[in-house]
């Protein structure tokens, strides 16, 4: 008995590939030429409850520095007990994690990570923030301290940064993420100068540290622009070719209620994926 019940287990459970696990991402990347930026930030819409069948999916602004040092913020969603527990699993805290120089292309276990307060409620715009005194460079959330690390650099040396919707550690690619709406993308430069980022572009992929992809295995997620600087990330969504602009405008767009983001038909002049 106990033998049928195993074969009937794993008959009935969802595909686990041999490279996993994966770090599913899909990312707007600012695209601002050669920039030295000195800090990011983007608008993230909180959206709960989750499907808490990952261990965990997040939503972040984030930026590599040319010594191969990293920093991100933004929120995640844990499932149930998975480490530091949130009050329901699917309900997101806000995070930080930062990678030392010559350790962020080697991808998980060289970083720090520090879980905050709960996010919310449902449909509730936080900013997300980072950017450096120095060398030092720190993270907030709608301007509260949420944490910093030194990274012995002061500024990206033209590097981009990205906001990212991520399903790290997954096993299938039936995990539901999102999807999430940003917006309001913006940069800080070597003066001090906070500048909403004019043009953007696309990326489909896999973060440091994940496994590579068996033929046939694809990254599920997408991207849907809504306007200029807001757009959905997540499960569900029309894919664009990597390195495709996805905006080339820094004009204003009106916000969308998130129950209303699935009724919208909308039709711009700036480029829109359908």
């Amino acid at each position: 008995m106990v033998f049928l019940v195993i074969v009937i287990l794993l008959t009935t459970a969802k595909p686990v590939f041999s490279e996993a696990p994966y770090w599913f991402q899909v990312a707007v990347n600012a695209d601002i030429g050669r920039v030295n930026v000195t800090g990011a930030r983007v608008q993230i819409m909180t959206h709960v409850p989750q499907n808490p069948q990952a261990e965990l999916t997040s939503y972040w602004v984030g930026l590599t520095l040319p010594n191969d040092a990293f920093i991100q913020v933004g929120y995640t969603s844990r499932k149930p007990c998975f480490q530091a527990c949130s009050a329901a699993g699917g309900y997101p805290v806000r995070f930080m994690e930062y990678f030392p120089p010559n350790t962020a292309s080697l991808g998980s276990g060289y970083g720090h990570s520090n879980i905050g307060d709960e996010v919310g409620p449902n449909g509730t715009w936080y900013t997300y923030s980072l950017q450096s005194n120095g060398n030092v460079w720190s993270t907030y959330v709608n301007g509260v301290f949420a944490g910093s690390a030194d990274l012995a650099l002061s500024n990206s040396g033209g590097n981009h940064p990205s906001a990212v919707a991520e399903v790290p550690r997954a096993l299938t690619t039936d995990i539901i993420l999102g999807p999430v709406e940003f917006r309001n993308f913006a940069y800080r430069d070597t003066n001090n100068e906070w500048h909403n980022v004019p043009s953007a572009t696309a990326h489909i992929g896999l973060g440091a540290g994940s496994g590579a992809l068996l033929p046939g295995v694809n990254n599920p997620y997408g991207l849907q622009v809504l306007g200029a600087n807001d757009w959905l990330a997540g499960s569900g969504l029309p894919q664009p070719v990597n390195n495709q602009p996805i905006w080339i405008e820094s004009t204003a767009m009106p916000a969308f209620p998130y129950s209303d983001i699935w009724k919208i038909g909308k039709t711009t002049k700036i480029f829109l994926f359908e």
